[in-house]
């Protein structure tokens, strides 16, 4: 889950830095090629012919256990505190301790997560995808995500700062800070602030790019360039009309699907974008959603120009890690 740092009541200084840190990002991204937006119509990740629905089935299978696992962590901290407090009538909100916070931020993740890597080692011969996580592009795509925090972290705090200011102009009231980040500012107990900063810097970044961006992103382009497309290309010869040996498999009938047979173009792609970041920031806070939703672009595009799963992977991290940094250097 992305940490967003509520922007406090900004004085000029402040405003010129990230003017001037937002113009500098946007031309290392000119420089770099990054803006404007390239092409993103890359091939498929799950090869054509080869059904994704398994995908989808992985992602249900893991979202459901990250619910549950939170529900039943929820469950059993509350029946424990009604143990201990007897027949007194307990009327405090869930989590009532820092560590509570702390495993309810860190444990579902980590299961959503294990779910996920199992799930699509276990359908990879099915689907035969390509998600961009194998070990082997981890330092490039370290590095591409280096240059791209660099890139989006200056227009993601202006844009934080701008949205302070209209929530003070129309009187909107939101927490100050993620519970996260109040927890952190107590100063717990070091195991504490340990978990939080793996659940951070680590396991949300993993987690959530691995299931918005890697099979959200993917199913949605996939189905949108199925739209309009049929079964089967002319040039694919029925099953029924082929000569098949005795004792082999036809290789329309081992690879056909109805899915598309045609590669995404860039709308679809830009659409499955769109989509994803959306769905992205609507299960965040609403006072963050604006924040998140373009940070989600920002990760949605670098995907697909990368084909790079660790690239937002990164992106994603350094953006938690130093939204984490700068609360804990203004207390």
């Amino acid at each position: 889950m992305p940490i967003i740092l509520a922007a406090n009541q900004s004085d000029t200084a402040v405003a010129i830095v990230l003017v001037v840190a937002t113009a500098v990002s946007i031309t290392i991204a000119v420089v770099a090629r990054v803006l404007p937006p390239r092409k993103v119509s890359g091939p498929p990740r799950v090869p054509r012919g080869r059904p994704a629905w398994p995908l989808f089935v992985v992602l249900f299978w893991s979202a459901g256990l990250y619910v549950l696992c939170g529900s039943w962590y929820r469950a059993y901290c509350e029946q424990r505190a009604s143990r201990q407090a007897g027949h007194e009538v307990r009327l405090d909100p869930f989590p009532q301790t820092d560590q509570q916070t702390a495993v309810l931020y860190t444990l579902p993740p980590l299961v959503g997560l294990a779910a996920l890597l199992l799930g699509d080692y276990a359908v990879r011969r099915t689907t035969e995808h390509d998600l961009g996580l194998s070990p082997r592009r981890l330092i490039p795509g370290v590095a591409r995500g280096l240059l791209g925090i660099v890139i989006v972290l200056p227009p993601l705090f202006c844009l934080s700062e701008l949205m302070e200011l209209f929530y003070r102009a129309i009187h909107y009231q939101h927490p100050a800070e993620h519970p996260l980040l109040k927890v952190l500012g107590k100063r717990p107990d070091p195991s504490v602030a340990g978990m939080i900063f793996f659940g951070a810097w680590v396991l949300a970044p993993l987690w959530e790019e691995l299931a918005f961006r890697g099979h959200v992103q993917t199913l949605l382009r996939r189905l949108f360039s199925s739209v309009g497309s049929p079964a089967l290309p002319s040039s694919v010869i029925p099953a029924s009309k082929t000569t098949v040996m005795p004792g082999t498999v036809p290789p329309v009938l081992e690879y056909a699907s109805p899915l598309p047979l045609r590669e995404p173009t860039a709308r679809h792609t830009w659409a499955a974008i769109v989509c994803t970041s959306l769905l992205f920031a609507l299960v965040h806070p609403l006072w963050s959603q604006p924040v998140i939703f373009f940070l989600a672009l920002c990760l949605g595009y670098a995907y697909e120009r990368t084909r790079n799963l660790w690239v937002p992977i990164t992106i994603h991290s350094m953006f938690n890690t130093f939204s984490t940094l700068l609360f804990l250097g203004t207390r």
